[in-house]
């Protein structure tokens, strides 16, 4: 790309005028509402209720137990 996006027109809108990210961009305000909505402790809890058991192939490697490694 050789534009800057923050500063030049991005495109422009069925009437002909520019429009630049700015009138597209979602504002921190906007941000924060949806994640308001969508975010909550069960998102978290779902996502990781298993971080520690590590996924299928990890699983898969034989290991000893031990407080060190061998």
């Amino acid at each position: 790309m050789n534009i800057d996006v923050a500063r030049a027109p991005i495109g422009t809108d069925s009437k002909g005028k520019k429009v630049y990210l700015r009138d597209i961009w979602p504002t921190s305000r906007e941000i924060a509402a949806v994640i308001r909505k969508s975010i909550n402790k069960g998102v978290f809890a779902k996502k990781y209720a298993d971080v520690f058991k590590g996924e299928a192939n990890w699983r898969k490697i034989a290991v000893k137990g031990g407080m060190t490694f061998a």
